[in-house]
């Protein structure tokens, strides 16, 4: 299982290199190729999050870990803490190896914004979606029988997300109604915001809206969470 872990944090980096190797091909035009990049970072987010996080802890849950830290000292509240800790730390991780090898292997010239990077309001946001990200893959583990119908619904789900946000084709390309679900898209908020700090076209976000997309979906996900996890440590 926990090959599988390895394997899912190393499609994280792969999957992203990758899709910008094929980009590079098809685009002989590196600012065009530049103006996709921090789609890039959006795909590496959804695979860590929603991929690798609900398979790590599905794999915990049917190995039963959760169940030997609560008949130990450690509380389980701290534990899962130090669970989405880690899993922040190593999303910022692969994202510097990804900015470092695009720049390198493809000469990108990348047009960040620093003052927006290094506000402590785009920091704060940033990571308030891979949090709200962490909550959709912890709630796609607690919903499934096993790991592996955890493993198959997240990448449903990453699947539809990047088809739908903005990523690959434009929503102009959709229906009315589907543009409509971009309304309450986390994933699409967060290509905005991610487009805005790496100064791609004119796209801007807005901040009020952004911070309460965020915030509306760690609630309902951390309820959410909170109640079904409750549930699955009476029936252990």
């Amino acid at each position: 299982m926990q090959s599988r872990i390895r394997q899912v944090v190393f499609m994280a980096i792969l999957t992203p290199l990758l899709i910008l190797f094929i980009f590079s091909l098809l685009l002989s035009n590196k600012e065009r190729l530049s103006e996709f990049f921090p789609n890039i970072l959006v795909i590496s987010y959804l695979t860590s999050c929603i991929i690798g996080f609900s398979i790590q802890f599905s794999s915990y849950n049917e190995r039963g870990v959760f169940s030997r830290v609560l008949i130990s000292p450690l509380k389980i509240g701290y534990f899962i803490i130090s669970m989405v800790i880690s899993q922040l730390i190593l999303v910022i991780i692969e994202s510097c190896v990804i900015i470092v090898s695009s720049m390198l292997m493809y000469k990108l010239k990348l047009d960040i914004n620093f003052t927006k990077i290094t506000s402590f309001n785009n920091i704060c946001l940033i990571l308030g979606y891979i949090f709200s990200l962490l909550l959709i893959g912890v709630f796609i583990s607690l919903i499934s029988k096993n790991t592996q119908v955890t493993s198959s619904i997240s990448n449903f789900l990453n699947l539809i997300l990047l088809m739908i946000s903005n990523i690959f084709f434009p929503i102009s390309l959709f229906p009315s109604w589907m543009e409509k679900i971009n309304h309450v898209n986390i994933v699409y908020f967060l290509q905005q915001t991610m487009q805005a700090t790496f100064n791609v076209g004119n796209v801007s976000y807005s901040l009020p809206s952004s911070v309460t997309i965020v915030l509306a979906y760690i609630f309902v996900f951390g309820i959410i969470d909170i109640f079904l996890f409750k549930k699955c440590i009476v029936s252990l």
